[in-house]
C-alpha cells in the first residue's frame, strides 16, 4: 500500500478530478457512473470541500469518506494546482507523451504514494483526452475510488478556498461544500501549532480576507452548487448536519458516516496524528466555542475589532459595542511588530523554537516520547546515586505544613477502620511515614505507587515492618488499574498527592485530580500538595527552567524542567461544579507549597471521628 504522507491539513484535492469526470467522454467507464452506483440514481457531480486551517476540515473528509458510496483520499494540500501552474513543462499535455510524463511524476509524488490505496497507471492513463488537465485530476481520484470500490468520490483541500476559480474552469458542474468555524475557535487552535498563522491579528485577519472571498464566490454560484457547513453544527448536531449535505450532494445519508474512527490509522500519516489528536473519537463538544471558557477578554476583543462584520455574518455572536481595552491595544500592536513571523523565525534562528503544544500534547499520550521516561529514569538515578533512600526526610518545615493539613484532613473523615490511604507517587515513602505516625498503629491501612521501580523498592524497604509489600507498586496516576487492590476494591479514605500533578502536562492536571476523586470512598478526602504556577515562587521558577532548558544556563537541576506547576485556584473552580464536593486550600508559611483538599460527598449517614479516637 501506497501512504504515510507529510501533509498539514486534512484531505483535500480530490474535488478537481470529481467535476472533471462529470463531464469529461473518456471511453474508460467512470468510477462515478451512473450505472456503477445504486441502481436508478444519478452520478454524484464533482465535489471540493475546503475551510479554513483549524475548521475542522480533516474531520469532515473523515466523514464523508466513510458514506459507503464517497471515497476521500488524503488531502494533497494544493498538489493540483501546483501542477496545473506548471503545465508549460508538459507542453499542455499536446501529446500522449506529455501526458504520459506528467501522470508518472503524480505518481512519483509522495503525497500520491502515501495515498492509503495502490493507483492503477493503465487505468489512469486509459483513453486520457490530450490538453485536459482537468481530466488527469479526475482520473487519479476515479483510480482512488475504484480500489475502494466506490463509485463516487470527493476532494478536500484547505488550497481550494483560494483558488476556487481555478476549480471551477477544469469542472464547470463542481459543487462546492465550504466548512466554516467561529473565528475566535480558529485563533486559539491555531496558537497550539508550529505553522499557520503567526499570531492573533494575523489569524483574524486572514480568516476575513479569505473567508470574504470564498463567500462571494459562492453567492455567484447560487446555493445548488456552494453550500456552507457550521463546524458547531457538525460536531453538536451531526446526524443532522450529514443529513443536509448529503441532500445537497444528491446521496442517501448513512449512518456510517458517524463510524469513521476505524479509517484514521490508515489514513492519516504517524507523524502528523499530533494534528487530530482526537479524530479517531466521537465529535469532540469540547472543541465548540472554547473561546468563551478560556480567550483573554483583550484577545476576543482584537480579533471583534478585525473580523467581526465576518462572525456577524456567518451568525457568531460578538460585543454589541467592543470595549476600549489598553492591553487589546497593546496585544495589537506587539502582533504587528511579529507581523508574518518574525519572532516565530527568529525563535528558529536561534534555535530557540520547541515543540508545538499540539506536539507535546500527542507526545504526553505516548509515555516513549513523553518526559515520563525522562522522569523514570532521573529519580532511577537519584536513587542510584544515594540521594533518595530508605533514610530520607524532607525538611521540617515542609513535613509540618503536611502533617497540618493531613492531620486535618483525617479529622473530618467518616468513622472507619482501618482508614485506608493512599498515596500517588509515594516516591521514598517518606510521606507514607509521616501519614503512618498521625494515628495510633493499626489505625490506618497505607497504599501506595510511583512511576519509578527503584522508588517502588526504597518504599517498600522503610515500610517493611508496618505495610506488605504487595501494597506498594509500580502505577500511574492516571491510570484506573494503579488504584485497585484487592483490600481497597470499594475506594479509600484519603488519597495524597505531593508534587505529582505537577510532573503531567496541564491538560491533564484535571484529569489526574478527577482519577483520584473517582477512587475516594462516600465522604473521602484528596489532598494535591503542589506549587501554584501563578505565585510568586512558581513563576520564578518558571523563569529559572526555561533560562536552563533554552538557554543552557543550568540554573535548576535539568530535570525539574519536566515539571508544569498546576495552576491549583483554577483546578479547583472547575471541580467545585462536582455535586457534593467540598474544596479547601490550604497554603504553607512561606507561600510556597499549597495543598488543594477535595472532600466527596457523605452519601451514607455515616458519623465522622478522627482516626486518634
Amino acid at each position: 500500500m501506497s501512504r504515510r504522507r507529510a501533509q498539514n491539513d486534512a484531505p483535500q484535492d480530490d474535488a478537481r478530478e470529481m467535476s472533471r469526470q462529470a463531464d469529461a467522454d473518456a471511453p474508460v467507464p467512470h468510477a462515478n457512473d451512473a450505472e456503477t452506483a445504486s441502481e436508478g440514481a444519478e452520478p454524484m457531480p464533482p465535489v471540493f470541500m475546503f475551510g479554513f486551517e483549524r475548521s475542522g476540515t480533516t474531520l469532515l473528509s473523515m466523514m464523508v469518506g466513510a458514506h459507503p458510496q464517497i471515497a476521500v483520499p488524503l488531502s494533497v494540500t494544493g498538489l493540483w494546482i501546483h501542477y496545473g501552474q506548471r503545465l508549460d513543462d508538459y507542453r499542455h499535455l499536446a501529446t500522449a507523451e506529455d501526458l504520459q510524463r506528467l501522470v508518472d511524476d503524480l505518481l512519483a509524488e509522495e503525497r500520491i504514494r502515501l495515498w492509503d490505496a495502490e493507483l492503477d497507471r493503465d487505468f489512469i492513463l486509459a483513453g486520457l483526452p490530450l490538453g485536459d488537465y482537468g481530466a488527469v485530476i479526475v482520473r487519479f481520484h476515479e483510480a482512488y475510488a475504484r480500489s475502494k470500490g466506490k463509485p463516487y468520490w470527493a476532494n478536500l483541500d484547505i488550497a481550494t478556498l483560494d483558488d476556487m476559480d481555478a476549480v471551477h474552469a477544469w469542472c464547470p458542474q463542481a459543487r462546492f461544500v465550504h466548512i466554516v468555524r467561529d473565528g475566535r475557535d480558529i485563533a486559539l487552535s491555531h496558537r497550539t501549532m508550529p505553522f499557520g498563522a503567526s499570531n492573533t491579528l494575523d489569524c483574524a485577519e486572514r480568516w476575513q480576507s479569505r473567508l470574504h472571498t470564498s463567500l462571494k464566490m459562492g453567492a455567484v454560484l447560487g446555493p445548488e452548487r456552494y453550500h456552507v457547513v457550521r463546524f458547531e453544527d457538525l460536531v453538536l448536531d451531526s446526524e443532522a448536519t450529514l443529513r443536509r449535505l448529503c441532500e445537497f450532494l444528491g446521496v442517501p445519508y448513512s449512518p456510517a458516516m458517524l463510524d469513521y474512527g476505524h479509517a484514521v490509522a490508515d489514513k492519516v500519516p504517524d507523524d502528523r496524528r499530533w494534528l487530530w489528536p482526537d479524530l479517531d473519537k466521537a465529535p469532540q463538544q469540547q472543541n465548540v466555542y472554547r473561546w468563551r471558557q478560556t480567550m483573554r477578554p483583550a484577545q476576543r476583543a482584537l480579533i471583534e475589532r478585525t473580523a467581526g462584520d465576518m462572525l456577524r455574518e456567518l451568525g457568531y455572536e460578538t460585543y454589541p459595542a467592543i470595549p476600549r481595552s489598553p492591553t487589546s491595544y497593546l496585544m495589537e500592536g506587539l502582533c504587528l511588530v511579529d507581523r508574518g513571523g518574525r519572532i516565530r523565525r527568529l525563535r528558529r534562528r536561534l534555535g530557540l523554537a520547541g515543540r508545538s503544544k499540539l506536539e507535546r500534547r500527542w507526545a504526553a499520550r505516548r509515555p516513549e516520547d513523553s518526559g515520563e521516561a525522562t522522569q523514570t529514569q532521573a529519580f532511577g538515578q537519584l536513587v542510584r546515586s544515594g540521594v533518595f533512600d530508605s533514610g530520607f526526610r524532607h525538611a521540617e518545615p515542609q513535613r509540618e505544613f503536611f502533617s497540618r493539613v493531613c492531620g486535618e484532613a483525617l479529622e473530618r473523615l467518616p468513622s472507619r477502620e482501618p482508614v485506608r490511604v493512599l498515596e500517588c507517587g509515594c516516591g521514598s515513602g517518606a510521606w507514607l511515614e509521616c501519614l503512618g505516625s498521625l494515628a495510633p498503629t493499626g489505625k490506618l491501612a497505607l497504599y501506595g505507587f510511583d512511576l519509578t521501580a527503584e522508588m517502588v523498592d526504597v518504599t517498600r524497604e522503610r515500610l517493611a515492618e508496618t505495610t506488605p509489600p504487595e501494597r506498594i507498586r509500580r502505577g500511574d496516576i492516571l491510570d484506573p488499574a494503579a488504584y485497585a487492590f484487592d483490600e481497597a476494591a470499594d475506594g479509600f479514605d484519603l488519597i495524597v498527592a505531593y508534587d505529582v500533578v505537577q510532573q503531567l502536562p496541564r491538560q491533564r492536571q484535571a484529569e489526574a485530580c478527577r482519577r483520584m476523586l473517582a477512587h475516594l470512598r462516600p465522604g473521602g478526602v484528596a489532598l494535591i500538595f503542589d506549587h501554584e504556577r501563578w505565585s510568586r515562587y512558581g513563576m520564578r521558577m518558571g523563569w529559572r527552567k526555561a533560562a536552563t532548558r533554552y538557554l543552557g544556563l543550568h540554573l535548576v537541576p535539568r530535570y525539574y524542567c519536566n515539571a508544569h506547576y498546576p495552576a491549583l485556584n483554577r483546578i479547583a473552580s472547575r471541580l467545585g461544579s462536582e455535586a457534593g464536593m467540598r474544596i479547601r486550600m490550604h497554603a504553607d508559611a512561606e507561600g510556597r507549597k499549597r495543598a488543594l483538599e477535595l472532600q466527596a460527598a457523605l452519601r451514607d449517614a455515616e458519623p465522622k471521628t478522627a482516626p486518634n479516637g
